[in-house]
């Protein structure tokens, strides 16, 4: 009796051995698949294959509820997607809103940290410029207003003194006329005096542009296409010039 008593004893221990290995080896694969899925993550993120990484990080807290690492990953991962599509649809502030959410977890990911933080430095820098353009136009527009009055006048004197040119041609050897010896005339047919070049260069450097970069002939150039009503002024052929080079 006391036989069957000690192998009943030997058998139930050997099931309680063989049910612990069980669970043990479960853990332990449960244990390998998130490592894994948490490092396959971390590299998704380095290549910048981030809805791959979404998915990794989620396998990771499929694996192990409530994981505070897969969570965070997660989290930043996904904020950092949601910055870009911002970035590209160029609303700043809620790019650097998500992009703030990515720097501010707690122990996350530091590629995304300084990814995040590279973005909102770019962000600043365009908003900056953005800024600075608009500054400028505001500022071209207004000296464009102001500068065209003057060059309706300095035009209309041009057809006052073009008819005394004739007797002046010694005292004036060379205004008015290219390198060729062509005359160069406004649209309206009057020649261009020095006068009238140097108040143009007066108006370009009052609106903020170097005239002294530009030849006399190129003023004149640009007098003959702004005495045009069309042109929208001096100031702005000269700036058309700049931008386009045309």
């Amino acid at each position: 009796m006391k036989k069957v008593f000690a192998t009943i004893g030997v058998l139930a221990l050997l099931a309680v051995v063989v049910s612990g290995c069980g669970l043990f080896s479960k853990d332990s694969k449960g244990n390998d698949a998130y490592a894994s899925a948490i490092s396959a993550g971390k590299q998704a993120v380095n290549d910048g294959e981030y809805k791959s990484a979404q998915r990794e990080f989620q396998t990771a807290l499929d694996k192990k509820k409530n994981d505070y690492a897969a969570q965070t990953y997660l989290a930043q991962t996904k904020a950092f997607v949601a910055g870009q599509k911002a970035m590209k649809a160029k609303d700043f502030d809620t790019a650097t809103q998500y992009f703030q959410q990515v720097t501010g977890a707690n122990k996350g990911l530091d590629t995304l940290i300084q990814r995040a933080n590279n973005e909102i430095s770019s962000i600043k820098d365009k908003q900056a410029a953005s800024s600075s353009s608009a500054a400028i136009a505001q500022s071209s527009s207004a000296a464009s207003s102001s500068s065209e009055s003057a060059t309706s006048s300095s035009v209309a004197t041009s057809t006052v003194t073009s008819s005394s040119s004739s007797a002046k041609k010694d005292e004036n050897e060379g205004v008015g006329s290219d390198k060729s010896g062509n005359d160069t005339k406004d649209s309206m047919g009057n020649k261009i005096t020095n006068s009238e070049i140097k108040q143009a260069r007066a108006t370009l450097n009052k609106a903020g542009i170097q005239a002294g970069a530009f030849s006399d002939s190129d003023i004149k150039g640009f007098i003959k296409q702004a005495s045009d009503p069309t042109s929208g002024g001096l100031v702005q052929v000269v700036q058309d010039f700049i931008n386009t080079g045309k």
